[in-house]
């Protein structure tokens, strides 16, 4: 049997009805003259919208529409403004405007304006070819909606809004006023797009998702905000993450997963200030870790807040900026160990337009240490980057910031470290600049190589070098102790050899001022701190009357410990004479062994820890092989004598 025709064609019809196609239009005409939504008669054919009519505004002027407390519904809102004057469509008032299918269109030059609550009814497409301000909260009632903002133009988002489906960013640039601008559903940002913040006080909590190559994200600088951005989200998906805009503080506390990079950079070189990134946990890169801006003004800082290890990234590349540039950890306690994949782990990029361009490694907290487990490295350009150890650096002051109240200005907090930070690359570092200790500790425990790269190091006032690493400079350069600076050895929990290869400088190798201190630990018989100087030459140890402090670390006893042994190569050959026969005065430890002393050898300089003095036969048995030795020295050097 044949069905009826209009059985079998009832079904399409129907679809035809409920698909855009056959969707009506209400048209804003306000010949009513009140501006009030409500009233019928500012609607063509005295027809509002309803949730099968799309509310349609198609104006040349300024014009502000009222709700007037009024729950109302459109089906969605589709709005052309044109006008040389900049005017703006504003809907306002108390109640709320349901789009029930979710869709906004923007058209036209001039602006608008969204003041009142709006409702989803549905997922739907935002698409603004021109600014778009919403200042009202969006929600959903809970029935999980999203947004998907199309279009070039402008998006601006003020209110706390409790919108559940999400967030996708498909173009143009969304600007959000408050954390909760974006609902609590995932924000999706693909590539082109640009993303800006400008609020203070509490985290963006949406979860991240990137899809594409890039996106920007801005750090507004108008009045009253204090420049600092806390992520507590969890950044997730495919591209790179690029912070830009005005100086500030940009804070990630959760997980960061990307196949792609950090770059944590400026909009342009003119920019001068402090840009602060900080990571509260590992992050997770295919590429790596971009700091700074070719050629800019500003400094830069990488902060690890979180005592841990951080890998998962390729390499962390320092761009050659004319600043000093900061990686630093934060953490009160416990250690931050910096494990990039790459054996390369930082690169300090250098170049002959950069000649004030500086690395500083840090760790804020004494308590704490700052570990870096791969090689740092330089990109071999025509200006060594110089490195510091501990020095100042700057960072947004958001409380005062926005206090302040002031467009693109900002106050600074200056931090000032004093921990451990420890160079810890298996084959030491290579870079050429020099290495200057400004406070805290710097310690070394690499096996080969040269800790601190090639070139010169210097250990200020109030500063400390330890460890049982290599030292190797080479050309002029050599490693300087400065008055009021400590030198010891070992690691942090037991006693150990620190060694300083010459084999590369024409210059001295270790020189301590007038002033500088040494620190030995040392327990039972064999257990102790030593300090080996290899490839040794005449001269290449320079003492200033330099004081000797001991520290026990049990067991301590009568007998010979050697504080410091000479080679002729690595560590093996002992045919050479120091020609050292004093320039050590003992310090504090060994007050319970009132007879202890030095003895200058040909190859070694030993401690004796002794409570009475020795017969006068046993001293010049131990003097003896000393003095022989320097005889035979100077005959080999004057052959006449």
């Amino acid at each position: 049997m044949k069905k009826p025709i209009i059985s079998s064609i009832l079904p399409a019809f129907t679809l035809l009805l409920a698909s855009p196609l056959s969707a009506r239009t209400a048209t804003w005409q306000g010949t009513a003259g009140d501006g009030k939504w409500t009233t019928t008669a500012n609607w063509a054919d005295d027809t509002p919208p309803t949730e099968l009519l799309d509310a349609i505004f198609d104006t040349t002027v300024a014009l502000t529409v009222d709700l007037d407390g009024a729950d109302v519904i459109a089906r969605s809102l589709d709005v052309t403004t044109a006008s040389t004057s900049g005017r703006t469509l504003t809907i306002s008032g108390d109640g709320s405007l349901t789009l029930a299918s979710g869709n906004l269109t923007k058209s036209g030059t001039a602006g608008l304006t969204l003041a009142s609550g709006l409702v989803l009814g549905a997922s739907g497409e935002w698409n603004t070819a021109t600014a778009v301000t919403v200042t009202g909260a969006i929600s959903d009632g809970g029935e999980g909606h999203g947004i998907t903002k199309t279009g070039v133009g402008a998006l601006s988002l003020y209110g706390a809004s409790t919108w559940s489906g999400g967030f996708e960013m498909a173009g143009g640039s969304v600007q959000i006023y408050h954390n909760a601008a974006l609902g609590t559903g995932t924000l999706k940002l693909t590539s082109g797009t640009t993303l800006g913040f400008n609020f203070n006080g509490s985290a963006l909590a949406n979860a991240i998702e990137l899809n594409g190559t890039t996106t920007d994200w801005r750090m507004g600088t108008a009045a009253g905000l204090g420049r600092e951005v806390t992520l507590s989200g969890a950044i997730t998906g495919t591209g790179n993450l690029r912070t830009r805009g005005g100086a500030g503080t940009w804070r990630f506390t959760n997980t960061i997963n990307l196949t792609g990079s950090l770059q944590f950079t400026a909009s342009d070189t003119a920019t001068t200030g402090a840009y602060t990134s900080i990571l509260s946990a590992a992050p997770t890169l295919t590429n790596n870790i971009r700091l700074g801006l070719d050629d800019a003004a500003a400094s830069f800082n990488l902060l690890f807040d979180q005592a841990g290890a951080y890998g998962g990234f390729t390499n962390i590349t320092v761009l050659a900026n004319n600043a000093r540039n900061t990686i630093a950890g934060t953490h009160d306690t416990g250690s931050v160990t910096l494990a990039p994949t790459a054996t390369n782990g930082i690169v300090l990029n250098n170049t002959a337009n950069n000649p004030d361009g500086a690395a500083n490694f840090a760790t804020l907290h004494q308590a704490a240490t700052t570990r870096i487990d791969k090689r740092i490295t330089d990109s071999g350009g025509a200006t060594p980057v110089p490195v510091f150890i501990n020095a100042t650096w700057q960072q947004v002051d958001a409380a005062a910031t926005a206090a302040a109240n002031t467009a693109g200005a900002a106050a600074y907090t200056t931090w000032t470290p004093t921990g451990v930070v420890e160079f810890a690359a298996t084959t030491g570092n290579t870079y050429a600049g020099g290495t200057t200790v400004e406070a805290g500790t710097l310690r070394v425990t690499n096996t080969s190589g040269s800790a601190t790269g090639a070139g010169a190091v210097l250990v200020k006032t109030g500063a400390r070098l330890d460890g049982t690493g290599i030292i190797a400079p080479t050309g002029a350069a050599g490693i300087r102790i400065a008055d009021g600076a400590t030198l010891a050895a070992g690691d942090a929990d037991s006693p150990g050899t620190l060694r300083f290869d010459g084999g590369g400088t024409t210059a001295p190798l270790l020189t301590l001022d007038a002033g500088a201190t040494l620190e030995f630990r040392l327990g039972s018989p064999g257990v102790g701190d030593r300090i080996d100087l290899w490839s040794y030459t005449a001269g290449d140890l320079v003492f200033s009357n330099n004081t000797v402090n001991i520290l026990d670390v049990g067991g301590l006893a009568e007998g010979t410990w050697t504080l410091f042994a000479f080679y002729a190569d690595s560590g093996s050959d002992v045919s050479v004479v120091s020609g050292i026969l004093s320039g050590l005065t003992l310090g504090a430890g060994l007050e319970a062994f009132s007879a202890s002393h030095f003895v200058y050898a040909d190859n070694r300089i030993d401690l004796v820890v002794a409570s009475s003095i020795p017969e006068a036969s046993t001293w010049l048995w131990v003097v003896l092989p000393g003095l022989l030795g320097i005889a035979l020295h100077q005959r080999r050097r004057h052959p006449r004598l």
